[in-house]
């Protein structure tokens, strides 16, 4: 009998780990900003992260690295890597979502900016040393839920610029 209960809280426990391993804290995302591609691949592959794919823009401006989550429902893409890098954050879980939001509170950030367009709610935090950008889209009814940290300097400026396109 103890044995099975013990086989049952060791399920569930894994289980647990599991189903929280695509959860990667904002804590994390920026510690990971000064890693290089390998070491993440290092960090994210034992909590069961699988490598996707990697690719340089035409123009040689971006390279993207890309990983997902083994079950679905998460994906990290690690825009160019080396001193400029930061993080896109696809997730699918609002909870998440919402820690992040709790995190830039704790944080104290400063919105900078945020509106409403093209089915998209988009706000960008700006801190002492990094900017998070959050974003809601809706695929198809179901909503997406994305961050994107990255260094202060390079993703602020890479923002505005982008901001200036639309």
């Amino acid at each position: 009998m103890l044995k099975k209960v013990l086989a049952i809280l060791a399920l569930l426990f894994s289980v647990s780990l599991n189903g929280n391993a695509q959860y990667l804290p904002l804590d994390q995302l920026t510690t990971l900003c000064d890693s290089d591609f390998n070491d993440i691949n290092d960090y994210l592959v034992p909590k069961g992260w699988l490598f996707k794919d990697s690719k340089e823009e035409a123009d040689g401006n971006e390279a993207t690295v890309k990983w997902r989550f083994r079950k679905g429902g998460a994906t990290l893409i690690l825009h160019n890597p080396g001193p400029n890098q930061y993080f896109t954050y696809w997730v699918t879980n609002k909870a998440y979502y919402d820690l992040y939001k709790g995190k830039i509170r704790a944080y104290g950030m400063q919105l900078i900016s945020n509106k409403v367009q093209n089915e998209v709610i988009s706000a960008i935090y700006e801190g002492t040393n990094f900017v998070v950008a959050t974003s809601i889209q809706s695929d198809e009814g179901s909503p997406n839920y994305i961050m994107s940290v990255g260094r202060k300097e390079y993703l602020l400026r890479k923002l505005r610029a982008l901001d200036n396109k639309e």
